[in-house]
Formats: C-alpha cells, sequence, structure tokens
C-alpha cells in the first residue's frame, strides 16, 4: 500500500454503529425516517467515504491530499449520524454536507491519472455521494427536492459506481486474473446513463419514468454479473475462494432482486410498506451490506497492519468467525428478509444482528487487542 489513511477504521466502526440502531429502531420505529436516514446518509455514507479515504490514493499509487484535513471530516460526519439519530434531519444533513465538501476536495486533488475504469467509477461514486448531501440539505432547507432523489444518488449513484469500479479490480486480483479495460470502460459508460436516467426520473417524481430507468439499472446489473462471473468461470488456477471475495460474490444474486421490487412499485405508481421492507432488504441489508462486510474483511486487516507494523496481516483477523460470515452471509440474509417480510421483524433483526457480531468480532476484534498492548 502506497498509503495507510488511518481515519478509515474510524469511518467503518461509526458506520457499523449506524447499522446497529438501524436495527434498534427497526424494531422500535419500522420504516421511520430515523433508521432509513442512519442506514443511507450514516451506515452507506460513512463506508463509502472511509472505502474511498483509502482506496483512491492507492489507485494513484501516492498519498491523500492534505490528510489531516480528514481529521476535520470525520468529526463533521460523526456529528451528522448523531443528529439524524437524535431526528435532527437539518442539522445532520448540515454536518454531513460539511463533511463531504472535504472528502471530495481532498479525493479530486489526489486524482492524477482519471483512465483507469475502477479510478472513473470511484469518481463517479464521489460526485454522486457529494450530490445526495446537497440535495438532501436542499430538500431540508426548502423542500423543494424529493427526498427519494438524495436516497438514489447515494445508493444507485454513489454505491453501486463503489462497488462495480472496486468488484472490477479486485475480483480479477483476488483470483489472479484478468479482465478487459475496454470492458471496464464499457460498464462505466453504461452505469454513468442508467444512473443520470433513473436521477432524472426521481426529480421530477415520475413513476412511468422511473420504472423505465429502473429496468435499464436491473439490465446493467446482470451485465455485472455476467461480467463477474465469466471471471471466475475461467480462472486457470485452482485460486482458492477466500471469505471477502466470497462475500462479493454471494452478495450479487440480490442485487437485480432488490432493483426489480424498486421497478415493480415504481410500475405499481409509487411503493407499498410491504415492498418497500423487502427494497431494503434485498438492496442495503443484503447486496449492500454483504458486499461492505467483505470489503472491511479485506481492507481493514491491511491498513492496521501497515498502520501498526505489529506482526503480520493474519494476526489482525479471525478466519475462523470470517469463513462462517462468508458462508452464512447470503441464506441468513435471505432468511431474515423473508421473515422480515411475513411480519416477524424480531426475528428478522435477531438474524441479521448474528451477521454483525461475527464480522466484528473476525475484523475488528484483534486490532482492538493489538491496540490495547
Amino acid at each position: 500500500m502506497f498509503h495507510v489513511s488511518k481515519v478509515s477504521p474510524f469511518y467503518f466502526m461509526v458506520a457499523l454503529l449506524c447499522l446497529a440502531a438501524g436495527l434498534y429502531l427497526r424494531v422500535k420505529e419500522p420504516l421511520s425516517e430515523r433508521s432509513f436516514y442512519l442506514l443511507v446518509f450514516g451506515f452507506l455514507a460513512m463506508t463509502l467515504t472511509g472505502a474511498m479515504y483509502q482506496i483512491i490514493p492507492n489507485s494513484q499509487s501516492g498519498k491523500l491530499h492534505r490528510e489531516k484535513l480528514s481529521f476535520v471530516a470525520f468529526p463533521l460526519a460523526l456529528l451528522s449520524s448523531l443528529s439524524f439519530f437524535a431526528g435532527e434531519f437539518l442539522i445532520g444533513s448540515l454536518f454531513l454536507f460539511a463533511s463531504l465538501n472535504i472528502f471530495l476536495f481532498q479525493s479530486l486533488k489526489t486524482i492524477r491519472n482519471p483512465n483507469p475504469p475502477t479510478v472513473r467509477f470511484l469518481i463517479l461514486s464521489a460526485f454522486f455521494l457529494y450530490l445526495s448531501s446537497l440535495i438532501l440539505l436542499v430538500h431540508h432547507l426548502f423542500g423543494a427536492i424529493p427526498i427519494q432523489l438524495a436516497v438514489h444518488a447515494l445508493t444507485v449513484g454513489s454505491m453501486l459506481s463503489a462497488i462495480y469500479g472496486v468488484e472490477f479490480a479486485w475480483v480479477p486480483m483476488l483470483l489472479m486474473e484478468s479482465v478487459s479495460v475496454r470492458t471496464g470502460h464499457r460498464l462505466f459508460y453504461m452505469k454513468l446513463v442508467t444512473s443520470l436516467a433513473l436521477l432524472v426520473s426521481f426529480l421530477f417524481l415520475d413513476y412511468r419514468l422511473i420504472s423505465l430507468a429502473g429496468s435499464l439499472e436491473v439490465f446493467l446489473s446482470l451485465y455485472v454479473i455476467y461480467v463477474i462471473a465469466g471471471v471466475v468461470r475461467k480462472r486457470r488456477s485452482p485460486a482458492p475462494i477466500v471469505p471477502p471475495l466470497r462475500l462479493f460474490l454471494s452478495a450479487l444474486p440480490l442485487l437485480p432482486l432488490g432493483l426489480s421490487v424498486g421497478f415493480v412499485m415504481a410500475f405499481r405508481g409509487g411503493p407499498s410498506p410491504e415492498l418497500l421492507a423487502l427494497h431494503i432488504d434485498l438492496l442495503i441489508f443484503g447486496f449492500g451490506a454483504v458486499t461492505i462486510m467483505g470489503g472491511m474483511s479485506h481492507l481493514m486487516p491491511r491498513v492496521m497492519w501497515q498502520w501498526l507494523k505489529k506482526g503480520t496481516i493474519a494476526d489482525y483477523v479471525d478466519e475462523t468467525p470470517l469463513r462462517l460470515l462468508s458462508y452464512l452471509a447470503l441464506p441468513l440474509t435471505v432468511v431474515s428478509g423473508a421473515v422480515n417480510f411475513l411480519g416477524f421483524t424480531e426475528i428478522c433483526v435477531l438474524v441479521y444482528t448474528l451477521l454483525l457480531i461475527l464480522l466484528v468480532r473476525a475484523v475488528f476484534w484483534r486490532p482492538l487487542r493489538i491496540l490495547r498492548t
């Protein structure tokens, strides 16, 4: 690694606290604004920011521009999550917008070579992340823009762009294979078009346009799965499927399913509580969270090892719970979503809490013990 982001682990820890708070509120206040803000503008936004603080400088084989500014951005992001938990959405959106201004400035000043497909995806993700915070702030200040636009700028725009870009680079790397750069550029431009089409449709809140743009996102997700499956299928050597890679791959089937539920809601003229809950289960708790677990399990041991300079990478991860997590993530996520759809929210939260405990035990427990010594 050319750069070690010492702020990223703090972003990841707060992201998981937002996820845990979202699970708690899911029982206490089902489909409430607080739980939704903590999941989207807390858990997802904190994870994306922390990950890009680490990945963007290394994609440039250099250091983060004015690294100390990230320790100004983080407290602002933390205050935004605390404000969302307290129900102070305007204050939270102000803190989030301020934090992401710093993040975007550092990211753009760090990038010197924007040509590789993964870097282009990361730039797109950073732009949509910043745009979502701006839309959220304008929504709370003036009420002129629908909140759905901010939500989908972050989820379909930023989250999917980051995940597509990272998996395009990491899946071949972990399998010791290669993938065509031309395919990466094609995928990038397709994602740019589908994201803009969906966001324009949400700007006007026209459900006919949303269903059309949503269908494009579904087809694109199937193409992404086709490309990644091709990489896995053509591997020449029996490269092992390591737990982070297994988490990436197991999350993929949930993506077109979650997007399809969104398409159905738009086609029917608007969301229903049951379908909205299923949409969230498949896209945020399912595809998004399981992929993020894979990303954290790959990044955290390497970041902490490079930071602390003690032992080996293996000392910073507990392989037993991580391996268990990689096998259980998909079936337990499906079970969690199914029981929640049937109305057993408490069981859904308990099942998902087990996955969260396994992740913390696998990736965060040993670094904390090493820090104490």
